[in-house]
């Protein structure tokens, strides 16, 4: 079977809407404006050292983000897109069990799946614009190893409020879960 690309940005396979329409993607975190010019600068200027592979582990970032948010320079991991860390983070923590938004990023999921994990989903509801509310609480026991928000949510753009993630990580304390809260799209925010 052909492997099924969902991840979002592929404007290639379907160029125009059904009504001719050129596709304007919002499925991925791209700068519908391009590229600005200091990183079109920063990338001709980088060229020339363009050389060797990048370094697999991005020490030299890794020591000046961590100096930066003042964290210890082990908080800080980085990959190839946020897939990439996806992946990653599902390998390595191998869980049995995990709590979904439906709808949300395919990503997670297929993630999941490569290590046999078992997915429940919390069903966004349209009477509430598609927005987790307090429930989503109760639908976290003691078998559920990782809670995944996506924050604001792909597609609904539905952020979670800042008192709700609290109270689901209290909860995710309580039961000895993980909680990853994607935040890719935050930059679409105007107000955090």
């Amino acid at each position: 079977m052909m492997y099924k690309y969902e991840h979002g940005g592929d404007i290639y396979t379907e160029k125009l809407t059904k009504d001719g329409r050129p596709f304007v993607d919002y499925s991925a975190n791209i700068n519908p404006l391009g590229l600005p010019l200091g990183i079109k600068q920063a990338v001709q200027q980088a060229l020339k050292l363009c050389i060797n592979y990048p370094d697999p582990f991005c020490r030299e970032l890794a020591e000046v983000t961590a100096s930066y948010l003042q964290l210890p320079q082990e908080y800080i991991f980085f990959g190839n897109g946020a897939a990439d860390v996806l992946f990653r983070l599902a390998l390595a923590l191998k869980p049995g069990r995990a709590l979904l938004l439906a709808p949300t990023f395919a990503d997670y999921e297929k993630a999941l799946r490569t290590v046999d994990c078992k997915i429940s989903y919390y069903n966004l509801q349209e009477a509430r614009d598609f927005a987790a509310d307090n429930d989503i609480v109760d639908a976290i026991t003691p078998e559920t190893d990782l809670v995944v928000i996506c924050n604001p949510n792909n597609p609904t753009g539905q952020l979670t409020s800042r008192e709700l993630l609290v109270q689901i990580l209290d909860k995710c304390r309580l039961v000895g879960a993980h909680l990853l809260i994607d935040e890719c799209f935050m930059d679409f925010v105007s107000e955090e």
